[in-house]
């Protein structure tokens, strides 16, 4: 539970930022804290959360029983704030590089 309030609150402050904010092609410079959270806005924040949720669980399950809450709790951060976003910029964000590029498959 700790682990999705933790990367949930990440992603909203600085995640979503990141993988959809305007900026140049490597990242997102605008909208921290999600300035935009509007009923327009809502579900595609929400769908771009689960499924940064998803990975942080996918990544801390790989160490179950071998990892300890502050470990776990550093994974949802860097997934969160790090791992996911950059990516999810790079392909869906209109200025991301790779979508400029007409990338279609990686």
């Amino acid at each position: 539970m700790s682990l999705f309030l933790t990367g949930s609150i990440l992603f909203w402050a600085v995640g979503c930022a990141v993988a959809v904010g305007g900026g140049n092609a490597f990242m997102g410079l605008e909208n921290f804290f999600f300035s935009e959270l509007d009923e327009h806005h809502f579900p595609q924040w929400f769908f771009q959360c689960c499924t940064c949720l998803y990975c942080i669980s996918v990544a801390s399950a790989g160490g179950f029983e071998r990892n300890k809450l502050r470990t776990d709790a550093l994974t949802a951060v860097y997934v969160a704030a790090i791992l996911y976003p950059f990516p999810v910029h790079w392909c869906w964000h209109q200025e991301g590089f790779l979508a400029a590029r007409k990338v279609r498959h990686l």
